[in-house]
């Protein structure tokens, strides 16, 4: 029997046991094979190959209950199932080993520790030991885990290995296997966890020195060359305001302190510069905003800056210098005179205007004047006035004062009698509202019959239409009205639209021999027929009247009879 194996997975079934001497020997769990020296891991750790399966006497490790636990750097063997412990392992028994030449073939035995008694107690907590440890737990035997200090000490014998070999960035353990595999110091780390780990922590080691060693490079850089002659730093004194550096090359391309240092140090100096320039240009331009507002603050700030300068000490303390502040105080003094001067010219051009509007109106009024005192105008300007400025019905006073704010107003009710006046405007209003009741009627007909007919509740049509402008427009004591002129005009027009469909109907399908329900059959298609669905009893009405009629172009008339002779 043969079970399917990796080599990867035979190389980590490698472990290091102790002799009764205390030498050192490994044993493979898998392959069963014992040695004296460590194995050597494979190139290609994914090829599979074939080995003998263990003896059916042998347990799987996963099914052992045994668990090697560790406390206070001391190991000892617990059983889940039954609760005990000990210091030997269980099962510790070993195939013998061939017997070298030079040595005597080592037996397995247990590892205790000195100074130690009975092994401890389990606790229910496991303080180490974590679940993937105790599932990689063998049973057969115990390997022997080296102390930090012992693995330090080798540790630094396999990290002088490598640093001989002075790896690249991204080197792998597993690329350089073949250099150091014959080298002494490869095996002073016995697993390959350790020189996993090792090799790991040399890597970081060395990444962190050359990141050093750049920063160190970089401080050097900029020390030198702010010592160089003609001075680069004297150059960028030359910049007084934020530019790109494109802009600062092409400016200054003919200068020997351009280049004086090299183009990286030169760019982060620039860099630097601008940064400065625009952190001190914030803060002028807060402590400008500040001191602009001081001085609107202070009432009859005086124009001369000596002056200036006491009114503003007396009133708050200022903390920068007085040279910036005498040009700032010259900027707002500039500012304000120049407001001033705008305002005063918007007021003339005002004053322009209003001038011009009164000269235009107080001629208008002058002809509207000269036309009424000829009579035959006044009450047509007067009419054109009231329909200019009233749209809705209003009562007269409260539009004769919407009227007087009109200049022409005065003139031409000097012309019209009071009486009269009043006259024009309520034959106004009456027509104002029967337009506008026209209005709202068409639209009660644009939603007929949809949404209303002549048979609808007036609180339901008023729910319909509230939010539209020409039921609005129309006064509530004429809203009522305009729906009933709505519901008499619609009943009158529906009926006369079914009467005429029926007569049309009638000269090609007589009515004679027609019932009340061979009528509603025949003229359920018509338009006119299903529009008075709401009103069937008028339309049953109308159709009784048809049902069964004879057509007039057919209907007998009497015959009237000649005189009998002799009668």
């Amino acid at each position: 029997m043969t079970m399917q194996v990796t080599k990867g997975q035979i190389y980590a079934a490698w472990a290091r046991y102790n002799d009764s001497a205390g030498r050192s020997y490994y044993h493979n769990s898998i392959t069963r094979e014992t040695q004296w020296i460590p194995a050597v891991p494979p190139m290609d750790m994914d090829q599979v190959v074939f080995v003998p399966a263990m003896p059916a006497s042998v347990p799987a490790p996963a099914a052992s209950p045994w668990r090697q636990i560790q406390n206070e750097g001391k190991l000892y063997w617990y059983n889940e199932q039954t609760g005990t412990t000990q210091w030997e392992a269980p099962g510790s028994e070993l195939p013998p080993l061939p017997v070298p030449a030079d040595a005597a073939p080592p037996v397995a035995q247990e590892v205790r520790t000195e100074g130690s008694a009975d092994p401890p107690t389990k606790k229910r907590r496991f303080d180490v030991m974590a679940d993937g440890a105790t599932d990689a737990t063998v049973a057969t035997a115990t390997p022997i885990e080296e102390s930090t200090d012992d693995y330090s000490e080798r540790a630094v014998q396999f990290k002088e290995m490598l640093a001989e070999l002075n790896l690249p960035q991204y080197a792998t353990l597993q690329s350089i296997i073949p250099k150091i595999l014959y080298d002494t110091r490869y095996k002073s780390l016995s697993t390959m966890d350790d020189r996993k780990r090792a090799f790991s922590d040399f890597m970081q080691e060395q990444h962190t020195k050359k990141q050093e060693a750049k920063k160190q490079e970089a401080k050097k850089g900029l020390q030198s060359s702010a010592k160089v002659s003609g001075g680069f730093d004297t150059l960028l004194q030359c910049v007084t305001k934020p530019m790109k550096y494109e802009k600062f090359l092409e400016t200054y391309r003919s200068d020997p302190r351009l280049k004086a240092i090299g183009p990286r140090w030169r760019k982060d100096m620039f860099e630097a510069h601008v940064e400065k320039i625009r952190k001190e240009g914030t803060r002028s331009q807060e402590q400008k905003t500040s001191f602009m507002k001081l001085l609107k603050s202070i009432k009859g700030l005086s124009r001369r800056w000596e002056e200036a300068k006491e009114q503003i000490r007396n009133g708050e303390n200022i903390e920068i210098s007085w040279a910036m502040p005498e040009q700032w105080f010259e900027e707002y003094w500039s500012a304000t005179a120049q407001k001033e001067d705008r305002e005063k010219e918007a007021l003339r051009a005002l004053e322009v205007v209003h001038r011009r509007e009164a000269a235009k109106v107080g001629r208008h009024v002058d002809r509207v004047r000269e036309m009424c005192k000829e009579g035959s105008d006044a009450k047509d300007m007067f009419r054109a006035l009231v329909s200019h400025h009233i749209k809705f019905s209003i009562p007269y006073k409260e539009a004769r004062a919407i009227m007087k704010q009109d200049s022409q107003y005065e003139a031409i009710a000097d012309a019209v009698p009071s009486k009269v006046r009043i006259d024009i405007y309520e034959a106004y209003i009456k027509s104002l509202e029967s337009e506008r009741c026209a209005l709202l009627v068409k639209l009660m007909f644009d939603l007929y019959p949809v949404k209303i007919t002549y048979k609808s509740d007036w609180e339901d049509v008023k729910r319909i239409l509230k939010d539209d402008p020409r039921f609005q427009q129309v006064s509530d004591q004429r809203r009522l009205d305009c729906f009933l002129d709505f519901s008499s005009e619609a009943r009158q027009r529906a009926e006369d639209a079914l009467r005429r469909t029926l007569e049309d109907m009638e000269r090609q399908i007589p009515y004679i021999n027609k019932s009340i329900e061979d009528m509603h059959t025949l003229m359920r298609v018509q338009h006119a027929y299903a529009d008075l669905s709401f009103d069937e009893e008028l339309r049953d009405n109308i159709l009784r009247g048809y049902a069964g009629r004879v057509p007039p172009s057919t209907a007998q008339r009497p015959v009237a009879q000649e005189p009998v002779e002799g009668g």
